[in-house]
Parts: structure tokens; C-alpha cells; sequence
């Protein structure tokens, strides 16, 4: 279960759970989760995004940015301010928004440097009619959205930790592998910050006996690599043990 539809397997309604999940699970709708917005990223309880009371209808206005999976979603997450005098993170509201409601556009896809099979845009709301009982939970569940959102993020945080070590892993590797095709001289100058990042790696993997396992092996590997010219290399980098 991704971000988009994390909220709802939280804290959803039986109703909604009941109503969306059979046609997430079988891949009919894209979710997506709508809370940064332009002036609103890590200090999320910022957001300026509008619910504004209307009848049995909130009406939805406000920019979402940097959205993943908006130019697919069939259902948004959305982050909306519903206490209008509130300034903090007591009056947003999280709300279940299908993507066919009239108001609802999505921008062109980003352009990014990397993660290209992660398609985000930016989500726009004028004055989009979304249901009361659309509220994640349920009307109840009003100006209770930042808990929604933190609970959903403590979840992705630990997905985002896991891709980030991953790159890290290529990126330590390809620098080796790059080191290693140089001069003696400028070899020794960069093979020990490799190790020491080889070994914080392992140690963000949550393993501190393999992280000293990885860096003794990735120096020996170093030392080898290289020749005997090296060998005073590896034995120099003991000291940061």
C-alpha cells in the first residue's frame, strides 16, 4: 500500500474503505497522496488549500505540487484547510477526491533529474464540490487531517530510507569503480572516504557488525584492486577505526 491510499486503510470510513479499496487493490484506480504544495512542503502544517463549507459539500480551492502519480490518479488524498481561522495544523482536513470531479485539473508531468518512473505534476482546485462525508473517516474525522498525514508519512518514510540506501549502495559502488581507474596519487586521496561512506551505508542498513565487516572488506578489495603500491593505503585507513 502506497502513500495515496495508505490514509484510507488507516483511518477511512467502512463505507469508503468499502467503496475504493476493491478497485485500488485491483489496480482499476491510481492513488495519489496531495499535500506539499508551493508554499507548503516539509512544514506541511502550512498548507493554504481551502474547504470551504458549503451545504453537504466542501468546495476545494488551492495548488497541490510535486504530486506523485497525479497524472494517473483516479482518487487524491487531498490536504485542505477547513478551519479557515486556524493557522496551524488543527484546522486541515483530509479529504477523498476522485479525479473526475469538475475544477479538478493536473499540470504537465515534471521534469526531474531522476526517479522518471515516478510521474509528478501539480494538482489544481477551483472550487471542486467534494462530499462531507468524503473526509477521510467521515465528518467527524474534521480538522483531523494532519494526524491522517503524519501517520500515512511515518509509514513512507521508511520506503524512502530504503530507496535512498539503495542509491546510495550505486553511487559508492560507481565511485570505486571510477577511483580505482586513477592515479595512485589521487586514489589514495578519496579511497578512504569510500570506505567510511561504504561503512555508514551498512550502518543505515541497521546492521553495525556487517558496516565493520563492509569496510575491512572494501579495503581489502581497495588494497588488491591496486597493487601492492596500495598496500600502504589500507593500512593507514586502521586510524578511523
Amino acid at each position: 500500500v502506497g502513500i495515496g491510499s495508505q490514509g484510507l486503510v488507516m483511518a477511512g470510513s467502512d463505507a469508503q474503505k468499502a467503496e475504493w479499496l476493491p478497485r485500488i487493490a485491483n489496480g482499476e484506480i491510481v492513488t495519489s497522496f496531495a499535500l506539499t504544495e508551493p508554499g507548503a512542503g516539509s512544514d506541511s502544517a502550512s498548507v493554504q488549500t481551502r474547504a470551504v463549507r458549503d451545504g453537504d459539500v466542501y468546495r476545494l480551492t488551492g495548488t497541490k505540487r510535486f504530486i506523485t502519480n497525479a497524472p494517473h490518479a483516479g482518487v487524491f488524498t487531498v490536504f485542505a484547510r477547513t478551519d479557515l481561522a486556524s493557522k496551524d495544523a488543527r484546522g486541515v482536513s483530509a479529504f477523498l477526491v476522485d479525479a473526475g470531479l469538475p475544477g479538478l485539473s493536473v499540470g504537465k508531468s515534471d521534469t526531474k533529474m531522476g526517479q522518471k518512473g515516478a510521474h509528478t505534476a501539480d494538482v489544481m482546485f477551483d472550487h471542486v464540490r467534494v462530499p462531507a462525508d468524503a473526509i477521510v473517516g467521515g465528518p467527524p474525522m474534521e480538522n483531523q487531517g494532519f494526524k491522517t498525514a503524519m501517520r500515512v508519512l511515518d509509514r513512507g518514510r521508511l520506503h524512502i530510507s530504503s530507496v535512498c540506501v539503495g542509491v546510495a549502495e550505486r553511487l559508492i559502488d560507481d565511485a570505486l569503480r571510477y577511483a580505482m581507474s586513477l592515479s595512485v596519487a589521487t586514489t589514495i586521496s578519496g579511497i578512504d572516504t569510500l570506505a567510511v561512506l561504504r561503512q555508514n551505508l551498512a550502518i543505515a542498513r541497521g546492521f553495525r557488525p556487517m558496516a565493520d565487516e563492509e569496510m575491512e572488506a572494501l579495503r581489502k578489495r581497495c588494497a588488491a584492486a591496486a597493487g601492492d603500491g596500495h598496500l600502504e593505503l589500507y593500512k593507514s585507513t586502521m586510524k578511523y577505526d
